[in-house]
């Protein structure tokens, strides 16, 4: 998301949601969940990878007399160097939490209890009106 110019700030709101159930579905440890989320947008698509529109990458530009896509090479080693240590530090990290206990989540509650707990239609939509 950011590579494609959406600020680093709206990503954990958009992103969070999704990776809970990602994680949840792969009994990776919850806590790993703002790591992931700093790995991949606040390192190498924010920064590294050639034709990133983020602010601090646009603001050299007149100075220097360059564009976005200046220098490809060196940014697609960095950001393969960033990439490939964030998810080794990631699997290192995963691996330790799971022989430490974290990770096993529990089984969902029946889906009949959750239905049967819901309000009344016309009571959830009396304060609107």
């Amino acid at each position: 998301m950011t590579y494609g110019g959406v600020s680093l700030f709206v990503v954990p709101f958009a992103v969070y949601p999704i990776a809970v159930a990602l994680f949840r579905k792969s009994n990776i440890p919850k806590r790993l969940i703002p790591a992931s989320i700093a790995l991949g947008s606040f390192t190498f698509t924010m920064t590294a990878l050639p034709g990133t529109p983020q602010i601090q990458n646009a603001i050299p530009m007149p100075f220097f007399g360059t564009n976005t896509y200046a220098a490809p090479t060196i940014g697609i080693i960095a950001s393969i160097i960033m990439f490939s240590g964030g998810i080794l530090w990631l699997n290192h990290r995963v691996k330790n939490l799971k022989t430490e206990g974290f990770g096993n989540y529990p089984e969902e509650i029946d889906s009949d209890d959750k239905e049967n707990n819901l309000p009344i239609f016309a009571k959830a939509i009396l304060p609107i009106l």
